[in-house]
């Protein structure tokens, strides 16, 4: 995430990556996402760096509202909301993704946005994160298979 930021931060912009102490690798369930948001939280409550902003960059966003009631600076999620409302500015949009878990938080996560009636589809491939990083083009393919019916839904209800 710090290499691509570097790609879009301005010159002369101080970027840093902190990593939580401890959490799952890949969030594949509700008890992943719930590690995930304490350890996002520790991480900031621990780094002791000057900061103007802090990015939250976990797909999901898992502690978000906790890390805004801490944060003594800006803030931003990068990158979920990121994706779902310009994929919201058309008619409708599907989500895709690795982890059958994944559907329920999604749709949660999608309705606390206010986005649920642009939510066409949420699709998921039996891989989690780690399956996926282990075997990236195997699930690069699964992802395709499911792209094809989400897009369907997508279409126009007039």
């Amino acid at each position: 995430m710090l290499k691509t930021a570097r790609r879009f931060a301005s010159k002369g912009t101080n970027l840093r990556a902190v990593t939580g102490a401890f959490g799952p690798r890949y969030i594949a369930s509700a008890v992943g996402y719930a590690i995930a948001g304490h350890a996002a939280v520790d991480a900031l409550a621990n780094d002791r760096g000057r900061k103007d902003a802090v990015v939250l960059a976990c797909f999901g966003d898992p502690g978000l509202a906790a890390l805004k009631e801490i944060a003594r600076c800006r803030w931003s999620a990068w990158p979920t909301p990121r994706s779902c409302r310009p994929a919201a500015m058309g008619q409708r949009f599907s989500i895709v993704t690795g982890g059958e878990r994944w559907k329920s938080m999604l749709e949660e996560f999608v309705a606390g946005h206010g986005l649920s009636s642009r939510l066409a589809s949420v699709r998921t491939v039996a891989p989690t994160g780690a399956d996926i990083a282990r075997n990236p083009k195997a699930a690069m393919a699964l992802l395709a298979r499911a792209a094809p019916p989400a897009c369907a839904r997508m279409a126009p209800t007039w």
